[in-house]
């Protein structure tokens, strides 16, 4: 391995180690302890040495935003192929998001906090491809001739909603996951009968 490729390689490990210490940060301490002093004390190196890595703290929570969405499109990804129906496929995306949600709770957060109207290039393709895997089964839902409603209008519906039982599940020691999976199949259900 040359000299270029060793320094490569060190700057890939660096990099990787600043995101991991974020993370545990965010996961103990929240938002507001991911500091580049934070990290840079943590990993015993310079601050600058962050900066060459991550432009500002933004950024760097950006990165953590984007690993998120990726963690939970392989969710709902690797759960919902054989699922059936476009209704028991939404009800498995829906219940793996709260799901995901409950357990990555200071991420998902951050998350919901930073991509409303996000227009940052990265964060918004993850976004975009989240909501498009959504919006397909609810489309496969619609039959065509009485495709009255908007796709979008429902997705928002429904993911507010959504939104909604995991911040009561957060919020409520007597509101659970099985509330939640009660609720978002009385929602499909009324979709479709609406739809009939």
């Amino acid at each position: 391995m040359g000299s270029k490729e060793r320094i490569l390689k060190k700057k890939a490990e660096v990099s990787n180690m600043i995101i991991e210490v974020a993370m545990d940060i965010l996961n103990s301490e929240g938002i507001d302890g991911i500091t580049i002093r934070n990290i840079a004390s943590r990993i015993e190196y310079s601050p600058p040495v962050i900066y060459s890595h991550y432009q500002n703290k933004d950024a760097l929570t950006d990165q953590l935003i984007i690993i998120g969405f990726n963690k939970l499109l392989e969710r709902i990804i690797s759960n919902e192929r054989d699922s059936g129906s476009s209704a028991v496929k939404l009800e498995h995306m829906f219940r793996n998001y709260i799901e995901f949600a409950l357990e990555n709770k200071p991420l998902y957060l951050l998350m919901s906090h930073r991509i409303v109207g996000s227009s940052i290039g990265k964060i918004k393709n993850k976004t975009d491809e989240f909501s498009a895997l959504l919006k397909a089964e609810i489309q496969r839902m619609i039959p065509v001739k009485k495709n009255t409603f908007q796709v979008d209008d429902i997705y928002f519906g429904m993911i507010s909603l959504v939104h909604g039982i995991v911040s009561v599940c957060y919020t409520s020691d007597e509101y659970s996951i099985k509330d939640g999976d009660a609720a978002v199949r009385m929602m499909i259900k009324g979709f479709l009968e609406e739809r009939k």
